[in-house]
């Protein structure tokens, strides 16, 4: 856009209708506009390297990426309600279910040690069998000699007095299960809070991608009329330049929009516990 400024103001000069102040400023801008894709393309290419280097190749190596506006595009309709979506990241988020693996722990911690202050049933047996020779001492005759042996009976163990220990330690891990309780609760209050907040994330971003369509479309009809007065001769430089600006700012802003509303679908898609392409909200 910038050229073709440029190419429109220097004409005009050539003509000899328009002053040579709006060739320089159509060629600033030109210039501005050349130095700002430079550092731009800059940072582009060290942002691929780094992707290529995060995906285990080599920086150098070049990568294809589709363009911002293909793929998934905006839409404010979700399959299910925000309030469904809570409820399933308190249950189902990997944070909770860790939690909850802990309070079982813990439960089983305290059943098993007041388990253990409670009497001891066991059930005992026993069976031996000895074929050895005898001998009635040194020197004397050994005489071949057979035994067996065997019992079954029931041993119970009671424990009277511990100091007290026990009680402690079923305090000690009841008191952890409380923690863990706490921790639970905790993590399925976070949970919930994430998906709320990346959810109203997504709604804003969706409502600023329409309105940077909707910028677009009016800074191009505005550009182009401004094009339109400049080469007809009945517009001025400072029209064109503004309106070119503004253009050039729309667009981006819609490629800002929409990055933005893809990184708030990965943000809810987290929130949720599910990265997969298939759970995508």
């Amino acid at each position: 856009m910038a050229a073709d400024s440029a190419h429109a103001a220097l004409a005009r000069v050539d003509r000899g209708i328009a002053p040579i102040s709006d060739a320089l400023q159509a060629q600033t801008a030109y210039m501005q506009a050349v130095l700002g894709r430079n550092k731009a393309n800059g940072t582009w290419q060290a942002a691929a390297g780094t992707l290529a280097a995060d995906m285990s190749l080599l920086p150098d190596v070049p990568l294809t990426l589709p363009a911002v506006t293909e793929g998934v595009q905006p839409d404010a309709a979700f399959t299910q309600s925000l309030g469904d979506l809570i409820d399933d990241a308190r249950r189902t988020h990997p944070t909770v279910l860790a939690a909850e693996a802990q309070v079982d722990a813990a439960a089983a911690k305290v059943d098993q040690t007041r388990a253990q202050g409670l009497p001891n049933f066991s059930l005992v047996s026993k069976y031996s069998r000895d074929n050895q020779p005898a001998s009635l001492g040194l020197g004397i005759p050994e005489y071949p000699a057979n035994g067996h042996e065997w019992y079954v009976g029931v041993q119970v163990t009671i424990p009277f007095f511990e100091g007290f220990s026990r009680n402690y330690q079923i305090r000690q891990t009841q008191a952890q299960l409380e923690k863990q309780q706490d921790t639970l609760d905790d993590a399925r209050q976070q949970a919930g809070l994430e998906v709320w907040n990346s959810y109203q994330g997504v709604q804003t971003s969706t409502e600023t991608v329409k309105d940077s369509a909707t910028l677009l479309d009016i800074a191009q009809r505005s550009f182009v009329a401004a094009q339109r007065r400049y080469q007809a001769g009945v517009g001025n430089i400072l029209e064109l330049l503004n309106t070119q600006t503004a253009l050039a700012n729309a667009q981006q802003q819609r490629v800002q929009a929409l990055t933005d509303w893809r990184a708030a679908r990965l943000r809810l898609a987290g929130s949720l516990g599910r990265l997969g392409p298939r759970d995508m909200p």
